[in-house]
């Protein structure tokens, strides 16, 4: 079995700030805490977008609601590969129930 660890962090990328997005970074779980903790060993996987809104819309719970939708949309997309990997490896083990 291989631990996937996944982070995902705010980033800036112009000198004003205007626009911002989540880098998600990748490495296995089962690497040497020593080795795991080195940025090198972070490789950037995906680039996730941050919805802006104005002011007066930006707490909302539409907005609330909509970030968390794209977010969640986002992470489901980039692992969509790693289920199906999943899923095709416990079918040629049969160590796993496919439901």
């Amino acid at each position: 079995m291989i631990a996937i660890l996944l982070q995902a962090d705010e980033k800036k990328v112009t000198a004003f700030g205007h626009l911002r997005f989540h880098p998600v970074y990748i490495t296995l779980g089962n690497l040497p805490f020593s080795v795991r903790m080195n940025s090198a060993n972070w490789p950037v996987v995906a680039y996730l977008p941050i919805l802006q809104f104005n002011e007066a819309e930006s707490n909302t719970e539409r907005a609330r609601d909509a970030r968390q939708k794209i977010y969640s949309r986002c992470l489901e997309l980039l692992l969509l590969d790693l289920d199906v990997a999943m899923v095709r490896y416990a079918r040629k083990n049969g160590e796993w129930e496919v439901t």
